[in-house]
């Protein structure tokens, strides 16, 4: 019994191979462009932990630090870091007179006078004036409409995700006047307005049920943005 050959051209061949090759790069083209849509999907922008006493009637929003007597030029996505605090942050835009910073650490506060250092630029700068208590908007720098964006807004008794709870944009009920929760509005597609009301942000108390008050209290905010289109 004799078994038939097939003999296959190099121009058959060549055929394949070309197709094979095709489709491989296709592929990895679908994949790439996959990877490259979940990343953009899930890219966020966090302003890191902010200290401030006073919740009433606030823009809630990231550090901007003002500064005076520059030496060189700082960078943006350097880490700058605060002389004596050691409070760090990434350098998001700086105009000049003024650093927007993101992913804050340490006390969330910057000190007047201290010195603050670009950690790749080597440039410094004094501190003018605290940050404490000072009203600003959150840039997250997406170029992206509010209908876009995930909005999440965290309270921490401490500066830290252990002791931290988040709050909605809700407005409670307090002597016939609804004055308690904040909202957020539009500045332009890279900031937004975190408004609280002229009584604070009400909360749910965890243990009791009970509806509570942030107004005075010495804590810590962190806004977190998050690309969702």
């Amino acid at each position: 019994m004799s078994i038939a050959t097939v003999s296959i051209g190099d121009s058959t061949k060549a055929s394949w191979a070309n197709s094979v090759k095709t489709d491989h790069e296709t592929l990895s083209a679908t994949v790439s462009s996959l990877s490259s849509t979940v990343s953009s999907l899930l890219a966020s922008r966090d302003s890191g932990y902010i200290n401030t006493n006073d919740w009433t009637n606030r823009h809630l929003g990231s550090v901007n630090i003002a500064y005076d007597g520059l030496s060189g030029t700082f960078e943006v996505g350097e880490i700058v870091t605060e002389e004596i605090s050691g409070n760090t942050g990434i350098v998001m835009s700086d105009s000049g007179t003024i650093l927007v910073l993101r992913d804050i650490t340490g006390t969330g506060i910057f000190t007047n006078n201290r010195e603050i250092t670009g950690a790749d630029s080597g440039a410094t700068a004094d501190v003018d004036g605290d940050t404490k208590n000072v009203d600003s908007n959150f840039y997250h720098g997406f170029n992206k409409p509010l209908s876009d964006l995930l909005v999440k807004v965290l309270v921490s008794t401490d500066g830290t995700d252990a002791n931290s709870f988040e709050v909605g944009t809700i407005a409670t009920k307090e002597d016939s006047v609804f004055e308690q929760g904040f909202t957020i509005f539009v500045v332009d597609n890279n900031n937004v307005q975190v408004q609280t009301g002229s009584g604070g942000i009400g909360w749910i108390d965890q243990a009791a049920g009970g509806r509570g008050m942030i107004a005075a209290q010495n804590w810590y905010y962190k806004i977190k943005t998050y690309l969702m289109g």
